[in-house]
């Protein structure tokens, strides 16, 4: 990048702007880009040259990383249960909001959803779904995580993790289930970005003894 700026008068100060953009191939930098310049004068003036280097720059995208907590089970039957997965911003720059889809047989009652921090030690937030689907015997559920669901910064940073526990009542009818948990982060307007979402399996065993 090479930038001609007019020679300011003796005393003042020319301010030179630019804006760099990330893309989504940007997954993890270590160590942090910086810039280094030089800045050349006319002839004649008394410097002739200068060099400049830029501070370190976090322009890389936040990376989601899910595990598992507590999942795939083996269960009585109508027993109360509680699922748990973690959310983890293993990338850099911060997420503002997350969209989290629950695929469970409708046989499952849900009791409750609570997001609490990465010791289990506090609750951020009690989920309300915002969407609910039923497709054949399963039914489907959207929350979206922002504010306070996701710190008490609002957002989830680089490094820091959070816990969804999905609590519910299971059936009467001894079977293998399979639900599902989609995870990903959506930027400004609600836009899913370049990031594909991340699935994960939770697998209940459920039988009555003998």
């Amino acid at each position: 990048l090479t930038m001609s700026v007019p020679l300011p008068a003796l005393g003042a100060t020319t301010k030179v702007c630019f804006v760099v953009t990330s893309d989504c191939s940007i997954a993890t930098l270590s160590p942090l880009p910086y810039f280094t310049g030089t800045v050349t004068y006319p002839s004649g003036y008394p410097i002739v040259s200068e060099s400049i280097t830029s501070a370190a720059m976090n322009v890389g995208m936040p990376t989601l990383t899910v595990g598992s907590v507590s999942l795939n089970k083996t269960a009585a039957l109508g027993a109360s249960n509680t699922s748990a997965i973690s959310i983890n911003n293993s990338g850099y720059g911060k997420i503002d909001n997350i969209k989290v889809t629950i695929t469970r047989p409708s046989s499952f009652v849900l009791d409750s959803i609570l997001v609490k921090n990465s010791g289990n030690t506090l609750v951020y937030q009690q989920l309300t779904p915002t969407a609910t689907t039923v497709v054949g015997a399963n039914t489907i559920r959207e929350y979206t995580l922002s504010g306070a669901a996701l710190s008490p910064d609002n957002a989830l940073i680089s490094g820091e993790t959070i816990r969804i526990y999905d609590s519910y009542t299971m059936p009467t009818g001894c079977a293998t289930y399979n639900s599902q948990y989609q995870v990903e982060y959506l930027c400004a307007g609600g836009n899913t970005v370049c990031d594909k979402p991340i699935t994960i399996t939770d697998r209940t065993i459920l039988g009555g003894g003998t």
